[in-house]
C-alpha cells in the first residue's frame, strides 16, 4: 500500500543513485534527493511514480530465478522500498531485449513486520517475475528521468 511507504532507494542501470522520501505518511508527495545544482524536478508527481513502482505489484509471467540472467550491471536496477511500519522489499530489476524480470525479496527492520517479510520471501524466493512494461520502466528510472534543466531559457536572437 502507497501509504506505507516511507522511502525508495534506487540504484539504476548505469546512472547516479537517487531516494525519493516522505517524514510522514499524511504527507502526500515524495521528494527527490539529491537533486543535483543547476536542476529541478521535471514534474512533481515524478519521484510518486517511482515510490509507487511496487505497489499493486502484477506480472505477465514467472520463471525460475536461476533462467534469467541477474549478473549484468550494465542493465540492472536495485530498488529498496521501506515502509513506515518495519518492511524492507528489495526488486532486483534487469531489462532483457523488451522485457523486464525482477526478483523481490523481504526483510523485517521491526518485529512487527517480520511475519510478512517471512510470507513474502516464501512466495518469491527463487523466482523471476516479468513485469508489465509500464511497471517495468518505473523500477528502472533514472535520476536524469526525473529532471529538467532549471537554468532560464534564454531566446535566440532574431
Amino acid at each position: 500500500d502507497r501509504a506505507r511507504i516511507r522511502e525508495v532507494n534506487v540504484d539504476p542501470a548505469g546512472s547516479a543513485s537517487f531516494v525519493v522520501r516522505r517524514a510522514a505518511p499524511s504527507e502526500p508527495d515524495f521528494k527527490l534527493s539529491p537533486v543535483p545544482s543547476g536542476k529541478s524536478v521535471s514534474d512533481p508527481a515524478a519521484p510518486d511514480g517511482v515510490a509507487s513502482a511496487i505497489t499493486g505489484f502484477g506480472f505477465d509471467d514467472v520463471r525460475p530465478a536461476r533462467e534469467i540472467d541477474f549478473s549484468d550491471s550494465a542493465t540492472n536496477a536495485r530498488v529498496v522500498t521501506t515502509t513506515f511500519d518495519g518492511l524492507k522489499i528489495t526488486a532486483n530489476v534487469t531489462r532483457q531485449l523488451v522485457d523486464y524480470w525482477a526478483i523481490i525479496s523481504a526483510e523485517a527492520f521491526k518485529p512487527e513486520a517480520q511475519a510478512e517479510a517471512s510470507a513474502i520471501n516464501a512466495h518469491a524466493s527463487g523466482w523471476a517475475y516479468k513485469l508489465p512494461a509500464y511497471k517495468g520502466q518505473l523500477f528502472m528510472a533514472t535520476l536524469d528521468s526525473l529532471l529538467k534543466s532549471s537554468a532560464p531559457r534564454t531566446q535566440a536572437p532574431p
